[in-house]
């Protein structure tokens, strides 16, 4: 582990939204920033927008912060309907991680609602096809992929643990394609299952290169509040609490997990918890064992 990092979050998809962000990351004292390429028009149609981008990397060429790059929110290698624009939008999106010099390109696993045992199979092997692919375009410009597991929520829904994921990975058997463990997606889909999350955790661990740290109570999203803070107050769904909000063993899963060397810390924290970047980064930091 060499990093501690924090997320963008762009405003009305405009590039110079990005520099306010970049400017709180590193006051926050943050290592790293994760830049949110999916929150700016930076690509239409799978086509890069070369001018928008410009800006970004100019921007982004002001900070000594180490970059890592998410791509889509809704890129799915299991939706075979959509396969070719998911393709087109993933590697112009990945194409420009290596513009930016970014080490790591954050790419969401498969899931849908209803498969098959056959069909299930069938949409696994679309997906490491996919990063196969998209693992040689990684290699070319010397990025690494890493696939983040994710969680459903309705009935029927298909998603992938973190020992899944890793499972896929290791198939793929690609240098430039390694898992991303988030935590909290974690913890919701083995409880929606009824599974240890933590176990699963530590089985993706050995392939892992990076980690998406927020914290949760691992529960499925089946009643909402009338505002967010009262969906906090019930613990309820994808919360992105800072560090010890919710109930994740923070302290018992860094003190015995290891990932791979240069593995980012990132802190996924939204806009409404910004006012705590620092101490958050700090806390990370310390229960990382990390250094200033």
């Amino acid at each position: 582990m060499v990093a501690v990092g924090l997320t963008t979050q762009g405003q009305d998809g405009r590039p110079d939204s990005l520099l306010p962000m970049l400017q709180a990351i590193q006051a926050a004292g943050a290592d790293a920033a994760e830049i949110a390429l999916y929150d700016l028009d930076v690509v239409a149609g799978g086509r890069p927008l070369e001018r928008q981008f410009a800006r970004v990397l100019e921007i982004a060429s002001e900070f000594a912060l180490r970059y890592s790059v998410h791509g889509p929110i809704a890129s799915n290698p299991w939706d075979l309907r959509h396969r070719e624009i998911h393709e087109a939008v993933a590697e112009a999106h990945l194409a420009m991680a290596g513009r930016l010099g970014a080490g790591i390109y954050v790419q969401h696993s498969g899931r849908t609602v209803h498969a098959t045992g056959p069909e299930l199979a069938a949409l696994r092997a679309q997906e490491r096809d996919f990063l196969k692919r998209l693992g040689d375009q990684a290699g070319r410009i010397s990025v690494t992929v890493v696939v983040e597991n994710l969680f459903g929520e309705r009935a029927g829904a298909l998603s992938q643990l973190p020992h899944e994921v890793a499972e896929q990975v290791a198939e793929v058997d690609h240098p430039h394609v390694r898992v991303l463990i988030d935590f909290s997606h974690a913890y919701q889909e083995a409880t929606r299952r009824g599974v240890d999350p933590w176990a699963s955790v530590r089985q993706a661990a050995p392939l892992t290169a990076h980690l998406h740290v927020h914290d949760s109570f691992g529960r499925t999203a089946t009643m909402l509040g009338h505002t967010r803070s009262e969906t906090v107050a019930f613990g309820m769904g994808d919360l992105h609490l800072p560090p010890g909000w919710g109930d994740i063993p923070w302290d018992m899963l860094f003190g015995e997990l290891r990932f791979l060397p240069g593995t980012i810390a990132n802190v996924e924290l939204p806009a409404r918890y910004a006012e705590h970047a620092p101490e958050v980064v700090a806390q990370v930091r310390e229960m990382l064992g990390l250094g200033r």
